[in-house]
């Protein structure tokens, strides 16, 4: 007797919902489940992306309506207080030259 008072407490809720039909006939995992055979998750890399990108914008947006254009034009590369800037380009340009002679070395003698 109790058990009829129960089921029929459950059916006075579920009124309208087939019992007996299955919903989901098939087993499938999850799309965001890593053991799911097509997992691409490019949607949220641009996602990631483009909230990454719009949050910087609206920084720099909102710092250049509040403080202006900061940035100064170089006067040149041996200027009076840029001088270091001219040795690192001139040390960049001398690192790829002893790469690229490095480099011939290897093909002419090592192989």
């Amino acid at each position: 007797p109790n058990d009829a008072k129960v089921l029929k407490d459950v059916a006075l809720r579920h009124r309208g919902r087939p019992f007996a039909s299955l919903i989901h006939k098939d087993v499938h995992e999850s799309l965001l489940s890593v053991s799911s055979s097509g997992t691409d998750f490019r949607g949220f890399i641009n996602l990631f992306i483009l909230v990454l990108v719009v949050a910087n914008v609206r920084l720099m947006v909102e710092n250049f309506m509040k403080y202006g254009l900061l940035i100064g034009r170089p006067r040149g590369v041996f200027g009076d207080h840029l001088w270091p800037c001219g040795l690192c380009f001139l040390q960049m340009l001398g690192w790829v030259v002893l790469v690229w002679a490095t480099e011939r070395y290897a093909v002419r003698f090592l192989s």
